[in-house]
Protein backbone atom coordinates (compact mmCIF):
# COMPACT_ATOMS: atom_id res chain seq x y z
CA UNK A 1 0.00 0.00 0.00
CA UNK A 2 1.27 3.51 -0.82
CA UNK A 3 2.20 5.80 2.23
CA UNK A 4 -0.91 7.98 3.06
CA UNK A 5 -0.65 11.44 1.30
CA UNK A 6 -1.88 14.93 2.64
CA UNK A 7 -5.49 14.67 1.83
CA UNK A 8 -5.55 11.32 4.08
CA UNK A 9 -4.14 12.73 7.15
CA UNK A 10 -6.46 15.26 6.99
CA UNK A 11 -9.02 12.54 6.62
CA UNK A 12 -7.63 10.33 9.53
CA UNK A 13 -6.99 13.72 11.55
CA UNK A 14 -10.91 14.14 11.67
CA UNK A 15 -11.99 10.61 11.80
CA UNK A 16 -12.82 10.99 15.39
CA UNK A 17 -15.19 13.33 14.64
CA UNK A 18 -17.03 11.61 11.96
CA UNK A 19 -16.73 8.11 13.95
CA UNK A 20 -19.02 10.02 16.61
CA UNK A 21 -21.57 11.31 14.26
CA UNK A 22 -21.66 8.03 13.11
CA UNK A 23 -22.15 6.26 15.81
CA UNK A 24 -25.07 8.91 16.68
CA UNK A 25 -26.75 8.32 13.44
CA UNK A 26 -26.96 4.90 14.39
CA UNK A 27 -29.04 5.39 16.53
CA UNK A 28 -31.41 7.49 14.36
CA UNK A 29 -32.04 5.06 11.82
CA UNK A 30 -35.40 4.64 12.16
CA UNK A 31 -43.42 11.78 -17.69
CA UNK A 32 -44.93 13.84 -19.98
CA UNK A 33 -43.16 16.98 -21.56
CA UNK A 34 -45.35 19.25 -18.97
CA UNK A 35 -45.51 19.00 -15.21
CA UNK A 36 -48.50 17.12 -13.41
CA UNK A 37 -51.15 18.10 -11.75
CA UNK A 38 -52.22 15.50 -8.76
CA UNK A 39 -55.67 16.28 -8.05
CA UNK A 40 -57.54 14.71 -4.66
CA UNK A 41 -59.48 11.52 -5.83
CA UNK A 42 -61.91 11.89 -3.26
CA UNK A 43 -64.45 14.68 -3.12
CA UNK A 44 -63.37 18.12 -2.29
CA UNK A 45 -63.12 18.30 1.71
CA UNK A 46 -64.06 20.96 3.73
CA UNK A 47 -62.59 24.29 2.81
CA UNK A 48 -61.80 24.81 6.43
CA UNK A 49 -58.95 22.96 6.43
CA UNK A 50 -55.76 24.94 4.90
CA UNK A 51 -54.56 23.89 1.48
CA UNK A 52 -51.41 22.36 0.48
CA UNK A 53 -49.34 22.31 -2.78
CA UNK A 54 -46.41 20.05 -2.91
CA UNK A 55 -43.74 21.11 -5.92
CA UNK A 56 -41.67 18.24 -6.81
CA UNK A 57 -38.55 18.70 -8.66
CA UNK A 58 -38.80 15.47 -10.20
CA UNK A 59 -40.92 12.51 -11.32
CA UNK A 60 -42.67 9.65 -10.23
CA UNK A 61 -40.77 6.62 -9.50
CA UNK A 62 -37.66 8.39 -8.69
CA UNK A 63 -36.60 6.93 -5.42
CA UNK A 64 -35.31 9.79 -3.53
CA UNK A 65 -38.59 11.85 -4.50
CA UNK A 66 -40.86 9.17 -3.60
CA UNK A 67 -39.36 8.56 -0.17
CA UNK A 68 -39.70 12.41 0.41
CA UNK A 69 -43.23 12.14 -0.64
CA UNK A 70 -43.90 9.60 1.70
CA UNK A 71 -42.65 11.12 4.64
CA UNK A 72 -45.55 14.32 3.51
CA UNK A 73 -48.08 11.82 2.45
CA UNK A 74 -47.64 10.24 6.04
CA UNK A 75 -47.06 13.32 8.38
CA UNK A 76 -50.64 15.12 6.08
CA UNK A 77 -52.64 11.76 6.26
CA UNK A 78 -52.57 12.03 2.43
CA UNK A 79 -53.57 8.26 1.11
CA UNK A 80 -51.48 8.27 -2.61
CA UNK A 81 -53.07 6.41 -5.43
CA UNK A 82 -52.65 5.93 -9.42
CA UNK A 83 -55.12 8.73 -9.99
CA UNK A 84 -54.52 11.22 -7.70
CA UNK A 85 -55.11 11.86 -3.77
CA UNK A 86 -57.58 10.32 -0.93
CA UNK A 87 -57.14 13.47 1.44
CA UNK A 88 -60.47 13.61 2.90
CA UNK A 89 -58.87 12.12 6.38
CA UNK A 90 -55.98 14.17 6.01
CA UNK A 91 -55.12 17.67 8.03
CA UNK A 92 -54.44 19.14 4.96
CA UNK A 93 -56.29 19.36 1.48
CA UNK A 94 -53.60 18.68 -0.55
CA UNK A 95 -52.48 18.98 -4.60
CA UNK A 96 -49.18 17.90 -5.99
CA UNK A 97 -47.22 19.33 -8.77
CA UNK A 98 -44.31 17.30 -10.50
CA UNK A 99 -41.51 19.19 -12.46
CA UNK A 100 -40.29 16.40 -13.94
CA UNK A 101 -37.20 18.43 -14.92
CA UNK A 102 -34.69 15.66 -14.05
CA UNK A 103 -35.33 13.62 -17.33
CA UNK A 104 -35.57 17.48 -18.89
CA UNK A 105 -32.77 18.65 -17.92
CA UNK A 106 -32.51 21.72 -20.41
CA UNK A 107 -33.50 25.22 -19.32
CA UNK A 108 -36.46 25.91 -21.48
CA UNK A 109 -38.53 22.33 -19.98
CA UNK A 110 -37.37 23.77 -16.56
CA UNK A 111 -38.31 27.47 -16.67
CA UNK A 112 -41.42 26.16 -18.61
CA UNK A 113 -42.25 23.72 -16.28
CA UNK A 114 -42.14 25.95 -13.16
CA UNK A 115 -44.08 29.05 -15.16
CA UNK A 116 -46.70 26.50 -15.41
CA UNK A 117 -46.53 25.15 -11.36
CA UNK A 118 -46.77 29.36 -10.83
CA UNK A 119 -49.97 29.29 -13.11
CA UNK A 120 -51.46 26.26 -10.57
CA UNK A 121 -50.77 28.16 -7.86
CA UNK A 122 -52.30 31.14 -8.72
CA UNK A 123 -55.20 29.29 -9.85
CA UNK A 124 -55.41 27.24 -6.52
CA UNK A 125 -54.55 29.87 -3.93
CA UNK A 126 -52.74 27.96 -1.31
CA UNK A 127 -52.41 28.46 2.66
CA UNK A 128 -48.82 27.22 2.06
CA UNK A 129 -46.39 25.33 -0.06
CA UNK A 130 -44.22 22.74 0.12
CA UNK A 131 -41.57 22.22 -2.79
CA UNK A 132 -38.23 19.53 -2.81
CA UNK A 133 -34.25 19.97 -3.90
CA UNK A 134 -32.85 22.29 -6.05
CA UNK A 135 -34.87 23.50 -9.20
CA UNK A 136 -37.88 23.71 -7.81
CA UNK A 137 -36.51 26.17 -5.41
CA UNK A 138 -34.21 27.57 -8.31
CA UNK A 139 -37.25 28.07 -10.88
CA UNK A 140 -39.93 28.26 -9.03
CA UNK A 141 -39.32 30.03 -5.33
CA UNK A 142 -36.82 32.09 -6.19
CA UNK A 143 -38.65 34.05 -9.01
CA UNK A 144 -42.33 33.69 -8.07
CA UNK A 145 -42.72 33.12 -4.68
CA UNK A 146 -39.70 34.69 -2.28
CA UNK A 147 -40.88 37.74 -0.42
CA UNK A 148 -44.27 37.09 -0.85
CA UNK A 149 -46.79 36.41 1.64
CA UNK A 150 -47.46 32.85 0.56
CA UNK A 151 -45.53 30.90 3.54
CA UNK A 152 -42.81 27.86 1.51
CA UNK A 153 -40.93 25.22 3.29
CA UNK A 154 -38.32 23.43 0.99
CA UNK A 155 -36.47 20.38 1.05
CA UNK A 156 -33.82 18.31 -0.94
CA UNK A 157 -31.54 21.62 -1.07
CA UNK A 158 -28.08 20.53 -1.79
CA UNK A 159 -25.76 21.76 1.01
CA UNK A 160 -26.62 25.76 0.90
CA UNK A 161 -29.37 27.57 0.70
CA UNK A 162 -27.76 30.46 0.47
CA UNK A 163 -27.13 30.97 -2.71
CA UNK A 164 -31.12 31.24 -3.20
CA UNK A 165 -31.22 33.91 -0.91
CA UNK A 166 -32.61 31.48 1.13
CA UNK A 167 -33.88 31.72 4.32
CA UNK A 168 -36.05 34.61 3.86
CA UNK A 169 -39.28 36.17 5.80
CA UNK A 170 -41.86 33.49 3.85
CA UNK A 171 -39.47 30.96 3.28
CA UNK A 172 -37.12 28.10 5.92
CA UNK A 173 -36.64 24.82 5.36
CA UNK A 174 -34.04 21.79 5.41
CA UNK A 175 -30.92 21.73 3.62
CA UNK A 176 -29.40 18.00 2.26
CA UNK A 177 -26.09 17.01 3.61
CA UNK A 178 -24.27 13.76 1.94
CA UNK A 179 -22.20 11.55 4.08
CA UNK A 180 -19.06 11.23 1.79
CA UNK A 181 -16.61 12.18 4.57
CA UNK A 182 -18.14 9.45 6.41
CA UNK A 183 -17.78 6.71 3.35
CA UNK A 184 -14.18 8.01 2.53
CA UNK A 185 -13.01 7.50 6.38
CA UNK A 186 -14.72 4.11 6.42
CA UNK A 187 -13.51 3.17 3.51
CA UNK A 188 -10.10 4.17 3.62
CA UNK A 189 -8.25 2.06 5.16
CA UNK A 190 -8.85 -0.44 2.78
CA UNK A 191 -7.37 1.68 -0.28
CA UNK A 192 -4.00 1.62 -2.06
CA UNK A 193 -3.85 5.45 -1.69
CA UNK A 194 -6.33 8.31 -0.77
CA UNK A 195 -7.40 9.53 -4.72
CA UNK A 196 -10.90 9.78 -4.70
CA UNK A 197 -12.92 9.72 -7.65
CA UNK A 198 -16.32 10.59 -8.05
CA UNK A 199 -19.11 9.50 -11.01
CA UNK A 200 -23.02 10.70 -11.61
CA UNK A 201 -25.49 12.09 -14.36
CA UNK A 202 -24.35 15.18 -16.09
CA UNK A 203 -27.10 17.13 -14.28
CA UNK A 204 -27.21 20.56 -12.04
CA UNK A 205 -27.74 18.54 -8.36
CA UNK A 206 -24.55 15.98 -9.58
CA UNK A 207 -22.21 18.78 -10.10
CA UNK A 208 -23.61 20.44 -7.38
CA UNK A 209 -22.67 17.78 -5.29
CA UNK A 210 -19.12 17.60 -6.05
CA UNK A 211 -18.46 21.42 -5.61
CA UNK A 212 -19.90 21.41 -2.40
CA UNK A 213 -18.09 18.30 -1.20
CA UNK A 214 -14.38 19.82 -1.80
CA UNK A 215 -16.34 23.01 -0.76
CA UNK A 216 -17.06 22.26 2.40
CA UNK A 217 -15.62 18.45 3.18
CA UNK A 218 -12.34 19.39 1.54
CA UNK A 219 -12.00 16.44 -0.30
CA UNK A 220 -10.26 16.83 -3.87
CA UNK A 221 -11.99 14.41 -6.26
CA UNK A 222 -11.47 12.97 -9.99
CA UNK A 223 -15.18 13.80 -11.30
CA UNK A 224 -16.98 12.30 -14.62
CA UNK A 225 -20.01 13.20 -15.45
CA UNK A 226 -21.89 10.46 -17.51
CA UNK A 227 -23.92 11.72 -20.42
CA UNK A 228 -26.28 8.64 -20.50
CA UNK A 229 -25.94 4.87 -19.05
CA UNK A 230 -23.35 4.08 -21.61
CA UNK A 231 -21.01 6.62 -20.68
CA UNK A 232 -21.58 5.66 -16.53
CA UNK A 233 -20.09 2.31 -17.42
CA UNK A 234 -17.18 3.99 -19.28
CA UNK A 235 -16.56 6.46 -16.71
CA UNK A 236 -16.73 3.60 -13.84
CA UNK A 237 -14.26 1.49 -15.74
CA UNK A 238 -12.36 4.47 -16.39
CA UNK A 239 -12.13 5.71 -12.28
CA UNK A 240 -10.50 2.46 -11.65
CA UNK A 241 -7.23 3.20 -12.40
CA UNK A 242 -7.56 6.80 -12.17
CA UNK A 243 -8.77 6.73 -8.11
CA UNK A 244 -8.39 4.90 -5.27
CA UNK A 245 -11.85 5.42 -3.73
CA UNK A 246 -14.96 5.57 -5.87
CA UNK A 247 -18.01 7.73 -4.67
CA UNK A 248 -20.91 6.86 -6.76
CA UNK A 249 -23.57 9.69 -6.41
CA UNK A 250 -26.45 8.54 -7.81
CA UNK A 251 -27.79 7.64 -10.92
CA UNK A 252 -31.00 10.14 -10.99
CA UNK A 253 -32.75 7.52 -11.73
CA UNK A 254 -32.39 7.94 -14.99
CA UNK A 255 -30.91 4.16 -15.97
CA UNK A 256 -33.69 2.47 -14.44
CA UNK A 257 -34.60 0.48 -17.99
CA UNK A 258 -30.41 -0.35 -17.32
CA UNK A 259 -29.96 -2.07 -14.05
CA UNK A 260 -29.98 -4.84 -15.62
CA UNK A 261 -26.65 -4.34 -17.35
CA UNK A 262 -25.26 -1.43 -14.71
CA UNK A 263 -25.72 -2.95 -11.34
CA UNK A 264 -24.03 -6.40 -12.40
CA UNK A 265 -21.02 -4.52 -14.14
CA UNK A 266 -20.60 -2.60 -11.10
CA UNK A 267 -20.59 -5.04 -8.51
CA UNK A 268 -18.48 -7.76 -10.27
CA UNK A 269 -15.73 -4.98 -12.30
CA UNK A 270 -14.64 -3.15 -9.21
CA UNK A 271 -11.27 -3.21 -8.30
CA UNK A 272 -11.13 -0.46 -6.03
CA UNK A 273 -13.43 -0.32 -2.93
CA UNK A 274 -16.73 1.74 -3.97
CA UNK A 275 -19.07 3.86 -1.98
CA UNK A 276 -23.07 5.26 -2.66
CA UNK A 277 -24.29 8.13 -0.50
CA UNK A 278 -27.67 7.28 -1.11
CA UNK A 279 -30.00 4.12 0.53
CA UNK A 280 -31.68 3.74 -2.96
CA UNK A 281 -28.17 3.38 -4.54
CA UNK A 282 -26.91 0.76 -2.32
CA UNK A 283 -26.65 -2.11 -5.50
CA UNK A 284 -24.06 0.15 -6.77
CA UNK A 285 -21.14 -0.08 -4.47
CA UNK A 286 -19.75 -2.21 -1.65
CA UNK A 287 -20.56 0.29 1.11
CA UNK A 288 -23.67 2.33 1.15
CA UNK A 289 -24.02 5.56 4.25
CA UNK A 290 -27.38 6.89 3.02
CA UNK A 291 -29.36 9.63 3.83
CA UNK A 292 -33.23 8.79 4.45
CA UNK A 293 -35.68 10.67 1.87
CA UNK A 294 -38.51 10.26 4.61
CA UNK A 295 -36.61 12.63 6.70
CA UNK A 296 -36.70 15.26 4.85
CA UNK A 297 -40.43 15.13 3.37
CA UNK A 298 -41.25 14.34 7.59
CA UNK A 299 -39.39 17.43 8.71
CA UNK A 300 -41.23 19.47 5.68
CA UNK A 301 -44.75 18.48 6.34
CA UNK A 302 -44.28 18.86 10.10
CA UNK A 303 -42.76 22.46 9.88
CA UNK A 304 -45.62 23.45 7.17
CA UNK A 305 -48.04 22.28 9.98
CA UNK A 306 -46.24 24.61 12.74
CA UNK A 307 -46.34 27.62 10.46
CA UNK A 308 -50.35 27.13 9.32
CA UNK A 309 -50.94 26.74 13.00
CA UNK A 310 -49.45 30.50 13.57
CA UNK A 311 -45.81 29.75 13.63
CA UNK A 312 -43.63 32.65 10.75
CA UNK A 313 -41.19 30.98 8.70
CA UNK A 314 -38.82 33.44 9.81
CA UNK A 315 -38.82 32.14 13.82
CA UNK A 316 -38.19 28.47 11.92
CA UNK A 317 -34.42 28.21 11.48
CA UNK A 318 -32.97 26.07 8.99
CA UNK A 319 -32.21 22.68 9.28
CA UNK A 320 -30.08 19.47 8.26
CA UNK A 321 -30.81 15.93 7.77
CA UNK A 322 -29.29 13.70 10.75
CA UNK A 323 -30.43 10.43 9.75
CA UNK A 324 -28.84 7.63 8.32
CA UNK A 325 -29.34 4.34 6.86
CA UNK A 326 -25.80 1.39 6.54
CA UNK A 327 -25.74 -1.00 3.93
CA UNK A 328 -22.88 -3.55 3.29
CA UNK A 329 -22.31 -5.55 -0.18
CA UNK A 330 -20.42 -8.50 1.89
CA UNK A 331 -19.63 -11.01 -1.73
CA UNK A 332 -18.06 -7.48 -2.98
CA UNK A 333 -16.36 -7.30 0.45
CA UNK A 334 -15.34 -10.80 0.07
CA UNK A 335 -14.23 -10.36 -3.80
CA UNK A 336 -11.62 -7.42 -2.54
CA UNK A 337 -10.69 -9.16 0.61
CA UNK A 338 -12.05 -6.68 2.40
CA UNK A 339 -12.85 -7.20 6.40
CA UNK A 340 -15.53 -4.63 8.23
CA UNK A 341 -15.22 -3.95 11.76
CA UNK A 342 -17.72 -5.93 13.76
CA UNK A 343 -19.26 -2.90 14.73
CA UNK A 344 -19.95 -1.26 11.11
CA UNK A 345 -21.59 -4.73 10.47
CA UNK A 346 -24.18 -4.92 13.49
CA UNK A 347 -25.40 -1.72 11.95
CA UNK A 348 -25.68 -2.59 8.25
CA UNK A 349 -27.74 -3.67 6.30
CA UNK A 350 -27.00 -6.89 3.98
CA UNK A 351 -27.19 -6.03 0.09
CA UNK A 352 -28.43 -8.82 -1.96
CA UNK A 353 -25.46 -9.20 -4.75
CA UNK A 354 -27.20 -9.74 -8.20
CA UNK A 355 -26.09 -12.80 -10.04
Amino acid sequence: MQPLGRQAQTIIRHFSRILALFLLAVGLLGCSDTPKEQRPAASPPPASRPLVVYVNSYHRGFAWSDGIARGIYQVFGVVAGRRGFDDSRAKVRFRQIDLDTKRHPDEGFKRQAARRAKEAIDRWRPDLVIVSDDNAVKYLVVPYLKDTDLPVVFCGVNWDASIYGLPCRNVTGMVEISLEDQVVARLLPYARGDRIGFIGPDVLTTRKEAENVKRFLGLDLITYYAKDADDFLRGFDLLQEQSDILLINSDGGLYHDRLADIIPHVQQQAKIPTGAMSNYMKDYALLTIGKVPEEQGEWAANTALAILSGTPPADIPLARNRRMQIYCNMRMAKRLGIVFPVELVEAAFFVEEQP
